[in-house]
This record gives C-alpha cells, structure tokens and sequence, in this order.
C-alpha cells in the first residue's frame, strides 16, 4: 500500500486550500473519511461538481501511513485508479465503481504512461487538510 507521502505534491493541477470546500459525511480518526469536495464558486448561477472522496488508514494518521484512496471524478478514473489499484491503494466502497471496471483492467497507456502514484486534484486537497488539521504529523 502507498503512503500520504507517495501520493501528495505531485498533482500539478491541485491548487489551492481555498478553492474548494469539503462535506463530510464520515469521519473516524482512527482510519475513514468520506465526504465531498466542491470547487468553491462565485456566482448563485454555477453550484459546481461536487466528487465523492474516500480516504482509509490505518491507526493514527501520520506522512508515512499507508492509504487507500478513491474519488468519483473522471482524472481519477482515467490517470490514478489503475495504478493505485496495482499497489493496493485504492479503495472499493459500496458506492464505488466494480473491480471488473476498465479503468482497473486497461493500463492508462496515455493519460499516465509511466505508470506514476498520485491522485486528482480533489484527493489532493483532502489529504493535505488532513495532514494540516492533525497534530503531531512529520
């Protein structure tokens, strides 16, 4: 499994803490998180996309604890989830996609070719709040 620290920084598109806000639905500090990431907007007119996210851990949250991940976005699907997957870092919940999905089975041969661990710009943001929010993280 991948730790926090092979996983964030490397999503170039994340920006920043304060364009997006999170909902979250379920949180236990000794290993889940799920909730939802909007891009924070500034007009009634446009709600923006809203992404579920999942985030598992076990014992308590630290750089190096080893995660699974998931997100309902399209990046995720088509960049991140076959990779993650193959070192046993994505998560499978009730509401996510099946394990015979063809983001699982079909490397992503062009959007990342050599096969690098990351994750979308919406589990970027929510690991690094994590890392943030909780004490005593090195």
């Amino acid at each position: 499994m991948l730790k926090i620290n092979d996983l964030i920084g490397k999503n170039k598109k994340a920006g920043t803490f304060n364009q997006y806000k999170i909902r979250i639905f379920r949180y236990n500090k000794s290993g889940f998180l799920s909730g939802v990431v909007v891009r924070k907007v500034k007009t009634d007119k446009d709600l923006g996309r809203a992404y579920t996210v999942n985030i598992k851990w076990g014992g308590q949250l630290k750089h190096d604890s080893p995660v699974q991940v998931s997100c309902t976005c399209a990046d995720f699907s088509a960049r991140w989830r076959y990779v993650l997957n193959k070192h046993g870092s994505y998560y499978v919940g009730k509401n996510m996609f099946a394990l015979n999905d063809k983001s699982l089975t079909d490397p992503p041969v062009v959007t990342n070719p050599n096969m690098e661990t990351g994750v979308c710009k919406h589990l970027e943001f929510v690991l690094n709040a994590l890392v943030h929010v909780t004490d005593g993280i090195k």
